[in-house]
């Protein structure tokens, strides 16, 4: 049970990380794009 809950934070902090690396990408993107 506690080791199926790790696992489940362990995913649900890597899919936060995911989405933020994506904005920041597309940000930086976006912002060499306009420089």
């Amino acid at each position: 049970m506690s080791n199926f809950t790790l696992t489940g934070n362990l995913i649900h902090i890597l899919a936060e990380f995911i989405v933020n690396f994506h904005k920041i990408v597309h940000f930086k993107l976006i912002y060499f794009n306009n420089y």
